[in-house]
Parts: structure tokens; C-alpha cells; sequence
């Protein structure tokens, strides 16, 4: 029986075509034993019966096995064969599954900015019409730019930033050049080369000083600065409340509350954070009320720009930030607006954000539609404009409103970047200084030589030390340090804020 299966491993032929030469084989050698030696016939009658009942024991097994997943067999694995798991616990997957899962690691948005910039290339090199110096630019210029050598690539990047313009025939600001354009190419170019880097590679030294330039020149003008959305303040939010831009009476109105709301104090992205939020199932704002204390709304961050969930984001810690209830001020509390509209939404629809009803009724204000993406990318500037509130304001505004008023009030960075999520500095671009501490700043620094010089609000300073025991001269703190530590403190101190120095 073993020579049958090592046969049937061996062999790409069926069962039975196995076992047919088998008999056949032992029919003939039954024949010549029968010629070359003395046995009878009924001996070798009963040694092919015997052999016969083998290749059925054999097939039985072999049956068995057929049940099992395919594996190649080997006399190594041989032993493993039996032991692998049934077929309904994995799948197969095909090339093109493969090759999806891979191209979806790059993000939707990110993908869809490099598709543009390499379109921009490609419509300007096709452009160029001129000769070229030497025939390895005529072919380069004509080849995709991932197959563009070095030499060649440096040449066709420095006359790019330079000739590239936009729809209307202007000039890109620098900075859009480098960000969104070049970048992007280099992206584009690494998904082929990944060693390619073209800021950071001395063979790309021409090409560098071109940009670094070209950046220069635009930041002179002011087609090189780019616009920031607003932080609404204290004073501009009063005034959306006044005019009954945000409230909790009408349906349209407890729409843009809410979203103004989640926004500002969950500090979201302008886009797919937005548009990401459900409510059902496992939505990520949940209303908590504990017995012994305040009531809250929990935000818990899924996946974002800086937490994709894949193998770089596997350490970071997941966002989750509290909106605690105002009893203070009820017509402006998070949890009291949020639990009218959660009760006057459909309780079975899935997304967070609902049109309004055209007739709503006094138990339902909202239909089962979801709010349509091109609405609830206006909407704070739908806000800020039936707000009478001048400038520039998108949905990021939310954002640095929460940075900026944190800061104002004194916060630590550490505390806002839990609350906001950044994982770098770049919260630092969020934070606003109010007007008063410039005021305060500019007063400090303008004051008249015969002008008293005004009193500033002594702040309520709390110096900490280590070591407030030790009588050593050393452990004191230096006598300069304090007076500028102070004098900082002062600048804050002239709104009345209280200043906390600490010294080791």
C-alpha cells in the first residue's frame, strides 16, 4: 500500500489509472511466476487477491485524505498532510485583491493629490514642444516620470517649477508648488523608486536651489501667502447666539448647534471626520451619566490623519476627549443640545448628521437622510455668514477655536494636543494670541519716557522647589531667572490670569 501512494504523490495520474496498471502488472507477473517456477496455480490465485485487497485499503485512505485541504505532497511533509485544518476555516484571495489592499494603504485624499500633480506634469511635458539638448531628454520628457532617469529628472524639474502655472495663466504660490505639486510627484515617483528623494539628494542639488528660490520670490508677494481658516472668539460666538444663528429652537438651528458643538469642543477636521460620525452602530460620541457626578459626552477617535490604525500608528494612543454638561449656562450645553436632537432624530437612522425635516412634526424635526457632504463642507461658513461675522472661516475654524481658546486660558500644549491629537508641534499653528495679550504686550513696549509707567496686575505667582529643605545656597533658585520668569508673568497678569512658575 505505501508503494501505491508514493506512486499517486509522485504522478499526476488518477487513482483508478494507478490501480489498473497495478493488476495488470501483477496479472503478467503472475503469468511468468507461473512459467519459471513450480508454484501452482492457486498460490498465485491467492497472491493477487491479496494485492488486489491492499489497493482497495489504499484507496480508502486516499479517499479520506481528498477530504482534506490540498498540499503538495513531499516525504518531508508527509506526516503534516492529516493534521492541516478543514477548508471553511481560510479563503483565497486573487492578484487583484492583493494588489487592491496595497494601493489602499494610501490614503483616498492623498492618492487623489498625486493623481493631480502627475497630471499637471503630464500635460506640461506634452507641452514642450522645443528640442531638447541630446536625445536622452527627447526620450525622458516623452516617458512616464517614475522612468525619468536622475540626470534627466533634475533638468525637466527645474524648468517645471518655473513654467507651471494655472488655469487662469497666475503663478501657484510657493509654498502649493512645493507642498502639493512636488511632493506629490515625488510620492508618485517612489511608489517605483523609493529611493528617489528630491530634496534631501545631492543629485537633485540643481533642482533644489531652483525651488528654494522660486519660494523666495513668492513669499515677497502676495500671491505666496496662503489663507488660514479663522478661530472664531469668544466675543464672535456671543454673537451667533444673540442673532439665533445657534440655539436649540428650530430644527435648522439645532443642526448647526450641534455641529458647531462637536466641533469646537471634540476639535474635528474640516472633512472626513465629519462626515465619518454615526450614531449607529457604535458611534463615536456617547452620552455618559453617572450617578455621583457630572454628565458628559464622550468622543472616541477611530481612525484620522494622524491615527490610520496600520502598522505606523500601531503605538499611538486612540483619542478620547469629554464635553462635560454647563448647569450654569443650559441653553449652550453640549449635553443638553446633544440629548434634543438625539431625541428629536429617527432612533434606527445610522448617520449622526440628519436633514431637517420640511414639516417636522413636535416629536420628529428629522428625516432618515443623511446630511450631504458639499452641505457639511459649508457649514461653518454658512454659520459665520447669517452671523454677520466678516472673514475667512471654514469648518477647520472649529478646530483652532478649541487650540485657541485652550491657550488663551491658560492651558498646557500637552493638554491641548490630547484634546486636538497632534502628535508634533504643529499645534503650535493653531494657537492664536488674543488680543488682549497683544494689546498688553504693545503697551509694555510703547510707553512714554515721562509717562508713569502703569502698574501691571501682580500675578498670583507660586514658586515650587524640589529641594525646600536643604540649606545649601546652591539649591536656590537664580536671582535672574525669577525677575524675567516675573516679568513674563506680568505681561499675562494684565488680563487678570494667574501665572504658575516653577522651578527645579
Amino acid at each position: 500500500m505505501e508503494d501505491v501512494l508514493s506512486l499517486y504523490a509522485d504522478s499526476d495520474s488518477s487513482f483508478e489509472n494507478i490501480c489498473c496498471s497495478m493488476v495488470e502488472e501483477a496479472a503478467s507477473g503472475a503469468a511468468a511466476k507461473l512459467v519459471e517456477t513450480d508454484s501452482s496455480f492457486d498460490d498465485l490465485c491467492c497472491s493477487l487477491v491479496e494485492e488486489q485487497s491492499m489497493l482497495a485499503d489504499a484507496e480508502e485512505v486516499l479517499d479520506a485524505d481528498m477530504d482534506e485541504p490540498a498540499t503538495t505532497p513531499s516525504s518531508e511533509s508527509a506526516h503534516v498532510t492529516s493534521a492541516q485544518p478543514s477548508s471553511s476555516r481560510f479563503v483565497r484571495v486573487t492578484d487583484n485583491e492583493v494588489s487592491d489592499k496595497a494601493e489602499a494603504s494610501v490614503p483616498v485624499n492623498t492618492r487623489r493629490k498625486m493623481k493631480w500633480a502627475v497630471t499637471i506634469w503630464d500635460e506640461w511635458r506634452k507641452s514642450r514642444t522645443d528640442t531638447y539638448p541630446n536625445e536622452m531628454l527627447v526620450a525622458a520628457v516623452k516617458a512616464p516620470i517614475w522612468e525619468v532617469g536622475d540626470i534627466e529628472l533634475v533638468w525637466l524639474l527645474q524648468r517645471f517649477v518655473l513654467e507651471i502655472r494655472d488655469q487662469k495663466g497666475q503663478k501657484y504660490p510657493g509654498k502649493t508648488v512645493h507642498e502639493i505639486i512636488v511632493v506629490e510627484l515625488q510620492r508618485a515617483v517612489r511608489e517605483k523608486r523609493p529611493s528617489c528623494a528630491f530634496f534631501n539628494s545631492f543629485e537633485y542639488k540643481g533642482f533644489q536651489d531652483v525651488m528654494d528660490t522660486c519660494m523666495k520670490e513668492s513669499a515677497r508677494t502676495s500671491a505666496g501667502q496662503r489663507r488660514q481658516a479663522q478661530p472664531i472668539w469668544p466675543k464672535d460666538e456671543d454673537k451667533l447666539w444673540e442673532a439665533g444663528v445657534l440655539g436649540s429652537d428650530q430644527p435648522q438651528q439645532l443642526l448647526d448647534t450641534v455641529f458647531f458643538l462637536v466641533g469646537k469642543n471634540f476639535a474635528l477636521r474640516s472633512g472626513e471626520e465629519h462626515r465619518s460620525l454615526r450614531y449607529l452602530p457604535n458611534s463615536q460620541i456617547t452620552l455618559h451619566e453617572p450617578e455621583d457626578g457630572r454628565s458628559y459626552l464622550l468622543y472616541t477617535e477611530e481612525v484620522s490623519k494622524t491615527n490610520q490604525g496600520g502598522l505606523k500608528s500601531r503605538k499611538v494612543q486612540q483619542k478620547s476627549v469629554r464635553a462635560y454638561d454647563n448647569p450654569s449656562c443650559q441653553p449652550r450645553c453640549p449635553v443638553a443640545i446633544f440629548k434634543k436632537y438625539v431625541a428629536k432624530r429617527p432612533s434606527e437612522a445610522p448617520a449622526f448628521y440628519l436633514k431637517p425635516l420640511q414639516k417636522p412634526t413636535e416629536q420628529t424635526w428629522f428625516g432618515n437622510v443623511p446630511l450631504g457632504k458639499n452641505t457639511l463642507r459649508c457649514m461653518v461658513a454658512d454659520i459665520c455668514s447669517r452671523g454677520g461675522l466678516s472673514g475667512f472661516f471654514t469648518n477647520h475654524s472649529l478646530r483652532r477655536t478649541c487650540a485657541t481658546q485652550l491657550y488663551d486660558n491658560g492651558v498646557d500644549e500637552q493638554t491641548i494636543k490630547e484634546v486636538t491629537g497632534h502628535r508634533s508641534d504643529a499645534v503650535r499653528q493653531y494657537k492664536v494670541t488674543s488680543e488682549k495679550k497683544q494689546m498688553a504686550t504693545s503697551d509694555i513696549l510703547n510707553r512714554c519716557q515721562d509717562q508713569p509707567a502703569q502698574e501691571p496686575c501682580k500675578p498670583k505667582t507660586t514658586v515650587a522647589r524640589e529641594d525646600t529643605d536643604s540649606e545649601n545656597d546652591s539649591a536656590l533658585p537664580n536671582r535672574k531667572r525669577c525677575r524675567a520668569l516675573t516679568s513674563i508673568g506680568n505681561v499675562y497678569a494684565a488680563e487678570g490670569a494667574t501665572v504658575v512658575i516653577k522651578l527645579s
